[in-house]
């Protein structure tokens, strides 16, 4: 399904979207696309996907556009732009937010011989504003480090060893050494829990991307 804006809408200040989806459970995933105006951006979109594993009615603020993860479907022959499976303005350039031409819902990832169904209701716009929070912490499998700091968004926080850890601003710059507390969590064999929290203004919904590098004896030497 498509809706086609004409003219083209500014979303320079409303880069979120919103989104209730009732889900049937069944695996199937949904990806709302923003696209933006062929002679600015040669089409360059943003994909937005939602896994249906769940039952009824749930709330999505989608904010992150899709990276790898856009590779593993094939979503359209050729977009308009002559490419043979509609990966290339995925990665090519970025949308232009001030000019959207088009908002897109795809359906994928369709379980065999099974009837699916969802209901989706108005997707929104939303404002994105700046925001602070306080004492982030990573907790894995039951054993809790928390970084007593206070992060802007777009801040950046580096954890390397208890006298290694660095805050970054949102240009990369340098802000301050952060000291922890709790012990290092260790990564047992096999599956692992990792959960976040941190400390936030509640009346809004926090956006944090945490990454976790394994480190220990290599597999394999190499000679």
């Amino acid at each position: 399904m498509e809706k086609k804006f004409e003219p083209s809408i500014n979303l320079s200040k409303n880069q979120g979207l919103g989104v209730w989806i009732k889900g049937d459970g069944n695996g199937e995933l949904l990806n709302f696309r923003l696209e933006g105006a062929q002679h600015l951006s040669y089409g360059a979109r943003g994909d937005h996907f939602i896994n249906i594993d769940f039952h009824g009615w749930r709330y999505f603020e989608l904010l992150e556009i899709e990276s790898t993860e856009a590779s593993k479907y094939v979503w359209t022959a050729g977009a308009g732009n002559g490419e043979a499976d509609g990966v290339y303005a995925s990665y090519h350039f970025t949308p232009t937010y001030d000019n959207i031409v088009k908002l897109l819902v795809w359906y994928n990832n369709l379980p065999k011989d099974m009837e699916i169904k969802c209901l989706i209701g108005p997707v929104k716009a939303l404002a994105m504003v700046t925001e602070k929070l306080w004492n982030p912490s990573v907790t894995i499998d039951g054993e809790r480090i928390t970084f007593p700091v206070t992060m802007e968004s777009g801040m950046y926080l580096e954890f390397n060893s208890p006298r290694d850890c660095r805050l970054y601003g949102s240009k990369g710059e340098f802000i301050q050494d952060v000291p922890v507390t709790g012990n290092v969590p260790v990564l047992k064999k096999g599956m692992n829990s990792i959960s976040f929290t941190c400390r936030a203004n509640s009346m809004l919904n926090p956006r944090i991307q945490v990454t976790v590098i394994g480190e220990g004896k290599p597999i394999k030497n190499s000679n």
